[in-house]
């Protein structure tokens, strides 16, 4: 399985310690020979009407059968023993296990037959079911099932456990137009009386119920063949033009694998199918699932391919389903094979130099998440806790490693020895050992011990000084590891003057030096030159003989390595040399890691360098240098990197990278620009999203429309996570009127209620961001948490709700206080006005009462001037004047 979720925590997250409790198989007096389904599907119902005829054969006497059957609305039990009449057994259901009990206790060795009617209503898990009313308008009608690790049990009665094998068989009637693919051969396909098809899937080689598998759609059907086995591909109907870029390697791989190990591919077909929303694949025998999203059209293997996960799921039909892990502490002898053969297709398409690169990012992950759980580890809480970095790159290393440690003969030859003799078994791990340990004769138990029983990875250092006068080389190696040594083979090799002399010494304890007579002064040293050990190596040594490996060195690890070591003191001497290295190295990635590296001197000759590189043949190159080059904000870098936009020849990373880029100078100004890149469709939408997210940082009213207009369930999840991106930065940023903020908290409700836990996650965390606006959504959220999402997904979702409570509740007191605020700052005016108008009333009244004593003064001397010039008529003529 290479499911993307657990890729991803495979990744990214380290192993921890589960439950305290360690696991074993259970008893199991039974041996379930046959699995026979006859089912009724009704898509848009989300309904299985279903009979199961199960054959069985009692290992141990028993007197009752228990069977995994979880939410089934049971109708009927009938059973048989040694082919005998039908009759109606008694039973029990809770819901989980449905017990049936025999008409007696049964010896060992009889044959017993079940007959179990019942119905599967919208189940919690095992099939998931998707139409365009339940998850829009772009979703399909369609169902597909996912049994890894214990997850049939909803659709399926039986023992599911990975230690039981059987034949299986369905047997589906569908409505016309609809294809059903299972396991198996194609036995007949016909019409019924009432216009519907019947179409009948067996499976007769036996196989463990996680990887029986049921897919009901609408897709279209193409065909090749592969030494006579039918070899078939089922993708959308509008994306028939996608089969062959996707999937042309497909029969190569059955060529190389096949060839390599010795063992024909086991199975009557090979069927590989696109799903909705299916994240990742799942090796299902002889039928792979697989999501829509690893469809590609020509430009889009420019940038990357399906390669590495059609080979996984490829390889899993040997190691995985024709011998499947006993337990799930094993999962590694599936995971870790499926992986490391991703490894191997690249080692036949791009030579040694594309192993060791896809080596080293393994490492990195199997580093990461190995450290602090075996890769066997049977103390655990669900089988899905399994499904990390230990089973996936640490196992893809494990095997590589036995790879090196036996040599091409003794390994192939020993896996061909395996499948042979484990072919329609369960296995663990002592299994594989024991098996190459009689091929090879070697004693294999410490490396097993050392990889697979215990945690961690050598962390070594190695010390490296030349004894001129001696003609000495001086290897100091330590493990600094907390745990015990670690026993592997280390090879150095010391080259110079066209000499190289070649070092192995099997290390056993955790500090050892050697001292290596040598006829020359070494120019290079590369440590681990055939990448036998996963190990994190820190290497101390001179600058020339890094500026040797990364001249000479023909790993492409070690050269990454040595530019990332100059790197970090890049003066004009180490970048001359890169430059120089950058315009002759053969392998993309170092070329791309040289970009990375020169771009941190932003000098002219580096400007130069990225802008010639835009005609790199190699896509992932020219995104780096697009990607670099928005740190020189020139006209003449914004006219080249403009030009990519339009060029309709360049790959959909570059473009989408070129969009990125003017966002980051001009994002005021992008809007025209861009707007018209929406309508480029290319199958993961790259170019779309990174439109979305370019008018998301304008900060343009104008954007708001286009964004939100991709919101919408016409458009494909990962667009619409884009737009969800967009409009939550135009929300902080953009002054919206009331209608359109209310049409944005629409939109996101509804990208929560379809169910999808990709979309509903970003949505959530956005809603949350618009606090009391974001009210309306609240039934919405609350809905999504009652349908039990996944933990991140129920954490985010959790927290818009008590953001937007907190927010409404805290509305009224906000209200309250800005009213109380409105009103503190209006008495303050009116006091002021109150203060004004006083203080003009004292000036009017000082002023009145100045007036009042002048005129007191005139009418006083007027007084005075009436006396003085006293007659009878004159006095009133004069005062009159």
């Amino acid at each position: 399985m290479h499911r993307a979720f657990l890729l991803v925590l495979a990744l990214l997250v380290p192993a921890v310690a589960g439950a305290d409790e360690r696991i074993f198989i259970p008893d199991q007096p039974f041996d379930m020979q046959h699995i026979r389904l006859d089912l009724d599907i009704d898509l848009p119902a989300e309904r299985l009407d279903a009979t199961a005829d199960l054959s069985m054969r009692v290992l141990a006497p028993a007197a009752l059968v228990e069977l995994d059957a979880v939410d089934f609305q049971v109708r009927s039990v009938e059973g048989r023993v040694a082919g005998g009449d039908w009759a109606a057994w008694p039973h029990r259901y809770d819901g989980r296990k449905l017990g049936v009990h025999l008409p007696a206790e049964q010896a060992r060795g009889t044959d017993l037959d079940l007959r179990i009617r019942y119905v599967v209503q919208e189940p919690a898990s095992g099939l998931s079911f998707f139409s365009p009313e339940k998850n829009g308008a772009a979703a399909p009608l369609q169902v597909w099932s996912q049994g890894e690790s214990i997850e049939n049990r909803y659709w399926v009665p039986c023992f599911d456990h990975p230690n039981e094998m059987q034949t299986t068989e369905i047997i589906a009637t569908v409505d016309r137009g609809f294809e059903v693919l299972s396991n198996g051969a194609l036995r007949s396909r016909r019409e019924t009386d009432d216009g519907r098809v019947t179409f009948h899937w067996k499976m007769s080689r036996p196989h463990v119920v996680y990887l029986m598998t049921l897919v009901v759609g609408e897709f279209h059907v193409a065909e090749e063949t592969w030494r006579g086995i039918p070899v078939t591909y089922y993708v959308p109907p509008d994306r028939a033009d996608q089969v062959e870029p996707t999937f042309r390697h497909t029969t190569a791989m059955l060529d190389l694998f096949t060839d390599k190990l010795g063992v024909r591919y086991p199975w009557e077909k090979y069927a590989q199918v696109c799903c909705h929303n299916f994240g990742g694949g799942m090796e299902n025998t002889s039928a792979t699932t697989l999501g829509e999203a690893s469809l590609l059209d020509a430009h889009t293997r420019l940038d990357r391919d399906a390669d590495g996960l059609i080979a996984h799921e490829l390889a899993h039909q040997w190691f995985g389903d024709l011998v499947t892990c006993r337990d799930w502490a094993h999962l590694w002898l599936n995971e870790g094979f499926a992986s490391y053969f991703e490894v191997l297709w690249d080692e036949h398409v791009g030579g040694p130099q594309a192993l060791a690169y896809n080596l080293m990012g393994k490492a990195r992950s199997a580093i990461r998440g190995g450290k602090d759980l075996p890769i066997v580890h049977q103390h655990y809480d669900h089988p899905d806790s399994q499904f990390d970095a230990r089973a996936y790159p640490k196992g893809a290393w494990v095997v590589h490693m036995l790879r090196r440690e036996l040599g091409d003969d003794l390994f192939w030859a020993g896996l061909q020895a395996y499948l042979r003799e484990f072919a329609h078994q369960p296995v663990e791990t002592a299994d594989l050992r024991r098996t190459l340990e009689r091929v090879s004769g070697r004693s294999l138990e410490r490396f097993f011990h050392d990889w697979t029983e215990r945690p961690g990875h050598p962390v070594v250092e190695i010390d490296y000084r030349w004894l001129a006068d001696d003609k000495l080389a001086e290897v100091s190696v330590t493990q600094t590891q907390d745990d015990e040594a670690f026993h592997f083979p280390l090879v150095i090799e010391f080259v110079g003057q066209d000499q190289t002399v070649r070092l192995r010494r099997d290390l056993t304890s955790k500090q050892e030096r050697y001292l290596v007579p040598l006829g020359f002064r070494p120019d290079r040293i590369s440590i681990d030159p055939d990448m036998r050990v996963l190990m994190d190596l820190t290497a101390t040594m001179p600058r020339r003989l890094w500026e040797g490996q990364l001249r000479d060195d023909p790993n492409p690890v070690n050269r990454i390595a040595a530019v990332k070591h100059l790197g970090r003191s890049l003066d004009d001497h180490v970048e001359s040399l890169m430059h120089a290295r950058l315009a002759e190295e053969p392998f993309w990635a170092v070329r791309r890691e040289l970009l990375n590296a020169l771009a941190e001197s932003e000098s002219d000759a580096t400007r130069a360098a990225l802008l010639a590189t835009l005609s790199d043949p190699d896509a992932r190159v020219r995104r780096t240098a697009v990607d670099r080059l928005a740190d020189f904000d020139e006209p003449e870098v914004r006219r080249r990197v403009t030009a990519l936009l339009d060029d309709a020849d360049q790959s959909y990373a570059v473009r989408a990278a070129a969009i990125s880029a003017l966002a980051d100078w001009a994002p005021n100004d992008l809007l025209d620009r861009v707007r018209p890149l929406l309508a480029i469709d290319d199958p993961r939408g790259m170019v779309r999203q990174a439109v979305l997210g370019a008018l998301g940082a304008t900060a343009d009213p104008a954007a708001v429309e286009p964004v939100l207009a991709h919101l919408g369930d016409q458009h494909g999840t990962r667009t619409r996570r884009s737009a969800i991106t967009a409009i939550r930065q135009l929300s902080d940023d953009v002054e919206m009127p009331d209608d359109q903020r209310e049409e944005v908290v629409t939109a996101l409700a509804a990208c929560v209620e379809g169910g999808d836990g990709w979309l509903q996650l970003p949505a959530a965390r956005a809603l949350g961001a618009l606090g009391p606006d974001a009210a309306a959504a609240l039934p919405a959220l609350r809905a999504a948490l009652d349908d039990d999402p996944r933990e991140r997904t129920r954490e985010a979702l959790e927290n818009a709700v008590a953001k937007i409570d907190r927010a409404a509740e805290a509305a009224p007191a906000v209200a309250q206080a800005a009213a109380e605020s409105d009103l503190a700052e209006e008495n303050s005016r009116l006091r002021a006005q109150l203060d004004a108008l006083r203080g003009e009333h004292d000036a009017l009244a000082t002023r009145v009462a100045s007036l009042e004593a002048l005129v007191n003064g005139y009418q006083a001397v007027l007084d005075q001037m009436a006396g003085q010039h006293a007659g009878p008529t004159g006095s009133a003529s004069t005062a009159g004047e």
